[in-house]
């Protein structure tokens, strides 16, 4: 299940988490090179939804660096269906309306 978890192209970070305990749970050691390759892959996972978490929470928020941390989630292989993902989303799109408003009335 970790071998699974960790080359899949999205990966659910809890999926993942609970296949590296019960991995440990069995007793297979930290050292283990699917076990190494699970913890590097979940690690890959939470910096960039740690972004999209603080962009998507902050009281201002700069449309194009919720975007690149988006992207940056997207592209370390968190799915779209995590609901920091969709949080993020729905920030971004609660903030395009606006700003195109304020764009049509500036031109």
């Amino acid at each position: 299940a970790v071998d699974r978890e960790a080359s899949a192209a999205e990966v659910d970070e809890a999926s993942l988490e609970s296949s590296l305990a019960a991995a440990k749970a069995a007793g297979v050691p930290p050292s283990h090179p699917t076990m190494v390759r699970g913890e590097e892959r979940l690690a890959s996972l939470r910096g960039p939804l740690a972004a999209v978490d603080r962009e998507a929470s902050a009281a201002e928020v700069d449309e194009a660096s919720l975007e690149s941390s988006l992207a940056a989630a997207k592209a370390a292989g968190v799915p779209p269906s995590h609901p920091t993902m969709v949080r993020g989303e729905e920030r971004l799109a609660s903030l395009r309306g606006p700003l195109a408003a304020v764009d049509r009335e500036a031109s």
